[in-house]
């Protein structure tokens, strides 16, 4: 690590445990593309890609589902997910990771295809902000399933 000047991390998944957060808002929302309510944790795992409206597709729903069914989608997905912050944790051993990293004068920053908003306001949440010199997400919550 002597030659290790900068890192880039991912977001959730990574140092944001927030997979049951996730999949609860995904089997909520994706009855608006007409998906079986057979969904499971490792079924959405299987199927997710990005852009993250491909999902759906993948899971079942047809390619010519109606924009309002993707807004509701989208809406209902967004609505479920704030209701569920609670489920949402920094991951094991991801504080001790950035400590080390920070002790060892090595720039640590964000990527993440998380809307920038929620990004930030999970950061502080975890209490991790101060570990990153740059963090950067999407705008919207749009741009997440459509980017």
């Amino acid at each position: 690590m002597k030659d290790l000047q900068i890192v880039y991390w991912d977001w959730n998944g990574t140092l944001w445990n927030d997979v049951e957060q996730w999949s609860i808002a995904a089997i909520e929302a994706y009855k608006h593309a007409n998906i079986p309510d057979v969904l499971t944790v490792e079924r959405l795992t299987e199927a997710f890609d990005v852009p993250v409206s491909e999902v759906i597709y993948t899971l079942g729903a047809s390619r010519d589902l109606p924009q309002e069914n993707h807004d509701r989608l989208l809406k209902t997905f967004t609505e479920t997910l704030y209701k569920l912050d609670h489920l949402s944790s920094v991951r094991d051993g991801a504080r001790e990771a950035l400590e080390y990293l920070e002790g060892k004068k090595i720039i640590n920053h964000l990527v993440s295809n998380h809307p920038l908003s929620l990004l930030e306001r999970e950061l502080e949440k975890g209490d991790l902000r101060g570990f990153f010199d740059l963090v950067q997400g999407n705008e919207t919550h749009g741009q997440v399933y459509n980017k």
